[in-house]
């Protein structure tokens, strides 16, 4: 209760309120930073890997081979993998009809507990630069952020996906991709407006978006909200960008209802909120440092004569003799 007094006094000394529906106080939990932090242990946040979690089933053989390509970029990882594909594979013959059985669910079941976990998902590592890699389609955005560890191979930090909403889904290409890389960007912010960022990208338009004349009121916001990171955006062929491309069509399929759920929010909803507080302690300390140093100087410091608070000033007759 006493750190919670102090941070709610922090809040008003500095004349910052706080929304009660956003609010969480009293928790045994907390998100925090890409992690669960408890009394008990600090876990990975479920965040960074719910995309993984929205995987459905592919209800075609199109389906099927976007997914299988998402999987297969991260192969080199994945324990048995062509053991573990081999009834989904099937599928992809020619003239089979396809039938996804549970046989299937258990591969997929299986792929995507890899994903989620090491050696895929690895620990961000706040001495490493990042790199992004993100794709649109008019059903969603997808990305996935990523360090190059000690290994040399990338590794994935957080996965992403969001349906698009009405108003996005009638969106250019250019600006389709420019928003999946302003909510990438906002995914991580509090690292990526740190460190350098690569931006792999398979749109040539977004290649250039430093170029930009914006043409509307949506793309000076966007420019604006991407130009104050440090970026370098790589292009990569569409059939290379498997990962983004796959979670940005995870709601093709999704209901009205499924899609409205999983749109994006509002770019300055924030989730994890930094608030630096010291304990009163601390504080008197501090105050107690600062006073000892300006005491010493003054004292240090040329010039004339002072005099201490209780000292009574020489009028102008004791002066009279002062040269």
């Amino acid at each position: 209760m006493q750190q919670l007094e102090l941070a709610v006094k922090t809040l008003q000394e500095n004349r910052i309120s706080c929304s009660p529906t956003k609010t969480e106080i009293g928790y045994q939990e907390v998100e925090y930073l890409g992690h669960r932090l408890s009394a008990e242990s600090i876990r990975i946040s479920e965040k960074r890997v719910e995309a993984i979690g929205k995987i459905q089933p592919p209800k075609n053989v199109k389906g099927l081979q976007r997914v299988l390509g998402m999987f297969n970029y991260w192969k080199k990882y994945l324990p048995d993998y062509s053991k573990n594909t081999y009834h989904m594979r099937q599928l992809l013959k020619k003239d089979i009809e396809f039938n996804w059985t549970p046989e299937c669910q258990k591969e997929l079941d299986y792929l995507k507990t890899c994903l989620a976990s090491d050696p895929i998902l690895k620990p961000i590592d706040l001495n490493r630069d990042l790199i992004i890699s993100c794709d649109a389609s008019i059903y969603g955005i997808g990305f996935v952020i990523m360090q190059d560890h000690d290994d040399g191979m990338l590794h994935a930090l957080r996965y992403g996906s969001y349906a698009t909403t009405p108003a996005q889904a009638n969106y250019s290409a250019e600006d389709l991709e420019a928003v999946a890389l302003m909510y990438s960007l906002r995914s991580i912010e509090w690292l990526a407006q740190c460190r350098h960022v690569t931006v792999i990208i398979d749109n040539t338009a977004v290649l250039h978006i430093q170029d930009w004349n914006p043409r509307n009121r949506r793309q000076r916001h966007m420019l604006t909200y991407i130009m104050q990171f440090d970026l370098t955006i790589c292009y990569i062929h569409g059939s290379s960008n498997t990962t983004p491309d796959t979670l940005s069509r995870l709601f093709q399929d999704s209901s009205p209802l499924e899609r409205r759920k999983n749109e994006p929010k509002y770019m300055h909803d924030v989730d994890d909120f930094i608030l630096p507080v010291t304990t009163r302690f601390q504080h008197r300390t501090s105050l107690a440092d600062r006073q000892v140093t300006a005491n010493r100087a003054e004292r240090d410091a040329p010039g004339p004569a002072t005099f201490r608070d209780d000292t009574k000033f020489p009028d102008a007759a004791q002066l009279s003799g002062v040269t």
